[in-house]
């Protein structure tokens, strides 16, 4: 389901909502804007952060599109 969601996201360009957690173990929600979907790296525009950011796939724990 992440990945499809994922998929879709970088494919419309619309904004996916995902639940990360980083390397220390603390989780965020973020809302991003996909610019490029690698196998193990997904890099997007992060609405919290103004900033383009780079997220490890493995550690997006869940994504959903917003509503």
């Amino acid at each position: 389901m992440r990945d499809t969601v994922l998929k879709r996201a970088a494919k419309t360009g619309r904004p996916v909502e995902i639940i990360y957690m980083d390397e220390k173990g603390k989780i965020t929600q973020r809302r991003i804007r996909i610019r490029a979907l690698r196998e193990d790296l997904v890099e997007a525009y992060c609405f919290e952060r103004k900033g383009i950011r780079r997220f490890k796939r493995s550690n997006i724990l869940a994504a959903r599109e917003p509503e």
